[in-house]
């Protein structure tokens, strides 16, 4: 019997994201979007309290130990339908009915359940590491993921005692994953890594190799399995090309290109043309040979333009959107290190900047693999050294309004209280801003006032920019966050790494999004390791910090989860909270009611001025990724 509450739970979930991401169609005027707006915002809101109930009253009972084997199929069907390899619908809750799965299955000793949800929960963990993990905090659930893989693939040691083949089958994807959960490793010694990684490799081509193994289940794809082994050493390469102490381990790369080989061999030529992974085969095939010898540098480029030049532009495909961005990456690199000063170099730069971002205005709306939002950001490095600072920071910020406009709203908001609040110090206290853009007496920041209102603004903008990697996963959630998402959300504080420029705006972003939620006095908040305190641009973290907790608050229709305060009531609670949580300066400054005045503007008629503005921006760029 199915769940009585499953159809229910899964179309309130599709309802909710369909509704928080929609593209609003033309013609509307600015009193037809508040109102849709506001019906969506309520819409949600009941959504969100119904799947509170649900999982409160319907599904969390279920956690118990004498739940039925037919109640357990159940629950690992709506954990399957919440999330799998391709689509994801709700990955935290999915999470949650796969681990009280493991712990059931453990209990009943039932071998099938226990590695398949094991599976889940390490591919779960294992992917949420892939989408938002940075240079700050590189390994953000990697240990759960190694730890459900490893658990899972230990059962290897009764593999002929097991008489389930679905069992079998998902023990040897468990120790698969393992050595792909090893290339994620970065906070430990190279050689350590690629030991650990190589060894999870042999170990698991070793038993897949096994006559007897291999009898047992003939039909198992066995040779995908040892294709995905060497797929995932090619892996290697740019780590070794990377690492300048790793330059001279010839026998790494000797090793990593018998792999590159053993690929390009075993594929046919019309899978080139079509796959990304066959792509990637093709350049580690000619970086590998390169590094070892085999080829030029010339021969190299060429060989990489060549890629480039067969790609089709037309494949709107996850895999042909990824080829056509990253190859041009990749390429440029090269180009960097090789040809650094040529005036090829700076030429091709520039043409493959407009290419990929032509490319990601023809993809927009056919995307769906979320990994994919880290190769748009990490291509947008490489674009960030040719754009100038303003056209970048647009380029980042524009996927946000097309994402998930709300959040996009919120930023621009936030910018807006911000330049009120600034506006304020800069006639009463303009000595809060000595040190920003190099002044150094009140005067010279009177004289580069509008440069620095200028610069405070993009940085109010920016602040939220590390939402870009989890929009899916809690922005578009229906229902109370769980812990494993709120440990998310904490790594959107850890982003400042996609800015790539080193200009004094972007070091004043950078702590922005590092601090703007960390206390004033800095003893409390997130991230742990970041110290607000010690900040030269403390003063600016602060103003962000204000402006965010008011917009936050406030806000009536971005935020479906909570009910909006009154000004007065967030006012209040700043004031309560001055010298702790929040500059006793910046709450005293609310006191003017002009300010206060002002504020209000912003969160009643200019959120819908900011609102109406997005809409029609989107409207205007519908076929466009970026603006």
């Amino acid at each position: 019997m199915a769940l009585c509450f499953e159809d229910t739970l899964i179309h309130n979930i599709k309802t909710y994201r369909q509704v928080e991401s929609c593209f609003l169609v033309p013609g509307y005027t600015i009193a037809d979007l508040n109102n849709i707006l506001t019906e969506h915002a309520e819409r949600n809101a009941n959504i969100y309290a119904e799947n509170n109930d649900i999982i409160k009253n319907k599904l969390r009972p279920m956690y118990k130990n004498d739940l039925s084997q037919n109640d357990a199929n159940d629950l690992f069907n709506l954990a399957e339908k919440l999330y799998s390899f391709n689509e994801n619908l709700d990955m935290g809750l999915a999470l949650e009915i796969h681990e009280f799965l493991v712990a059931w299955a453990k209990d009943k000793t039932d071998t099938l359940r226990t590695v398949r949800s094991l599976y889940y929960v390490g591919l779960i963990y294992q992917q949420t590491n892939s989408t938002i993990s940075t240079n700050k905090n590189s390994e953000i659930f990697l240990n759960e993921a190694l730890a459900a893989f490893e658990e899972g693939a230990s059962f290897r040691n009764i593999y002929f005692d097991i008489q389930n083949k679905e069992a079998r089958l998902y023990i040897n994807k468990c120790l698969g994953n393992i050595y792909v959960c090893t290339v994620m490793r970065r906070n430990i010694n190279p050689f350590s890594m690629i030991s650990a990684f190589f060894e999870a490799v042999d170990n698991a081509k070793a038993f897949w190799m096994r006559e007897d193994v291999k009898s047992l289940d003939p039909d198992f794809p066995w040779n995908l399995f040892i294709e995905n082994t060497h797929h995932n050493s090619t892996l290697w390469i740019d780590l070794i090309r990377k690492s300048p102490e790793m330059i001279k381990e010839k026998e790494l790369y000797k090793r990593v290109y018998e792999s590159a080989l053993f690929l390009k061999e075993n594929k046919k030529g019309e899978q080139i043309k079509r796959f990304w992974t066959n792509y990637r085969t093709e350049y580690l095939y000619l970086a590998t040979s390169h590094a070892i010898g085999k080829i030029s540098n010339e021969e190299l480029l060429s060989g990489l333009k060549k890629l480039i030049n067969e790609a089709d532009p037309t494949d709107y495909s996850n895999e042909g959107f990824y080829v056509m961005l990253e190859l041009p990456v990749i390429y440029l690199n090269y180009l960097d290190i090789y040809d650094p000063n040529s005036k090829r170099t700076i030429n091709e730069r520039v043409l493959l900047t407009n290419s990929m971002i032509e490319y990601s205005k023809l993809s927009h709306g056919k995307l769906t693999d979320r990994v994919l939002l880290s190769t748009i950001l990490r291509c947008a490095f490489e674009i960030g050294f040719t754009l100038d600072f303003e056209n970048y920071l647009d380029f980042m910020l524009s996927f946000t309004s097309f994402t998930h406009m709300t959040s996009y709203v919120h930023s621009v908001q936030v910018k807006k209280i911000t330049a009120a609040l600034a506006r304020y110090f800069m006639d009463m206290m303009p000595d809060v801003f000595i040190g920003i853009l190099g002044t150094k007496t009140v005067p010279a920041v009177i004289n580069n006032q509008r440069a620095i209102m200028r610069m405070l603004e993009h940085v109010a903008l920016c602040h939220d920019i590390g939402k870009i990697l989890y929009t899916d996963t809690i922005s578009l959630c229906s229902r109370e966050l769980n812990d494993f998402e709120y440990k998310i959300i904490e790594e959107h504080t850890q982003t400042s790494t996609f800015l790539k420029h080193t200009s004094e705006n972007i070091l004043c972003i950078e702590d922005v999004i590092n601090c703007h939620h960390k206390w004033y006095d800095g003893t409390q908040g997130y991230p742990s390791w970041a110290d607000n305190t010690k900040s030269e641009f403390k003063f600016v973290i602060d103003m962000i910090t204000v402006a965010d907790s008011i917009e936050a608050a406030t806000d009536r229709i971005g935020r479906s989860y909570t009910k909006p305060l009154s000004l007065e009531k967030v006012v209040a609670e700043i004031k309560a909270q001055a010298g702790t949580r929040y500059s006793p300066i910046i709450a005293s400054a609310l006191n003017d009611s002009l300010l206060l005045s002002e504020i209000r503007e912003c969160i009643t008629d200019g959120m819908l001025n900011t609102c109406y503005d997005a809409y029609l921006s989107i409207l205007e760029h519908k076929n466009s990724l970026f603006m």
